[in-house]
């Protein structure tokens, strides 16, 4: 943009800083996925990534959701006590929220 002689106003930056932050999972995930080594390993690689980025979503302390799900998932005997460990409905106090810092 430099180059060409037109300089960026300060709400166009932030909006590519939010793209930016927005994407960034999605590239480390892109960059983990060889790593699989096989197709059953990246689609339990793709669904980890999907409920560490649903628990952030939801404000959710996402170490702390993984640990409290994976605990309990032994204990579930229906759908209904798996529904319960979904981000958006886990007990708060059990996991804990996100602290954003600005």
């Amino acid at each position: 943009m430099a180059e060409e002689g037109i300089i960026p106003t300060e709400s166009q930056l932030q909006a590519l800083e939010r793209k930016n932050m927005i994407m960034k999972p999605f590239i480390m995930a892109r960059k983990n996925l060889p790593f699989a080594s096989s197709v059953n390993g990246a689609k339990a690689l793709c669904l980890h990534f999907s409920l560490i980025r649903t628990a952030k979503h939801h404000g959710l302390a996402p170490y702390k959701y993984y640990v409290e799900a994976f605990e309990q998932i032994p204990h579930c005997q229906s759908v209904e006590n798996f529904e319960v460990l979904l981000p958006w409905n886990i007990q708060l106090e059990r996991v804990g929220m996100v602290v954003e810092c600005n």
